[in-house]
């Protein structure tokens, strides 16, 4: 009885209160109705791009980003150009093929 009574009281010890738990959230409504945990328009702009881009990273790698909900990294590679998730289905892989193209020689 000793024993699970400790295990049970070490349990919630480290029970806590995430927002995805129960624990408290504050709530805001979105212009379409959709209610968020406001905490999300704090976070939003700092994973997600606002716009459209074309960003080098540091020397031979670049990200798209804005154009679908995925990242599409661009590695130059010394045979040509190494392209890591071009998107859910083939036409955001197109229009990440149409971006890389217009860049003409600027990705190096």
């Amino acid at each position: 009885m000793s024993l699970a009574l400790c295990a049970s009281q070490s349990l919630q010890a480290k029970e806590t209160k995430s927002p995805y738990m129960a624990g408290e959230a504050t709530l805001t409504t979105m212009p379409n109705g959709a209610v968020i945990n406001a905490d999300v328009l704090k976070v939003t702009p700092k994973v997600l791009y606002a716009e459209k881009t074309v960003q080098k990273v540091t020397d031979g790698l670049w990200v798209i980003g804005g154009y679908s909900i995925v990242n599409c990294i661009v590695i130059e590679a010394p045979e040509g150009l190494i392209v890591y998730d071009t998107g859910d289905y083939a036409e955001e892989g197109k229009h990440f093929r149409d971006v890389i193209e217009s860049q003409n020689g600027k990705l190096n």
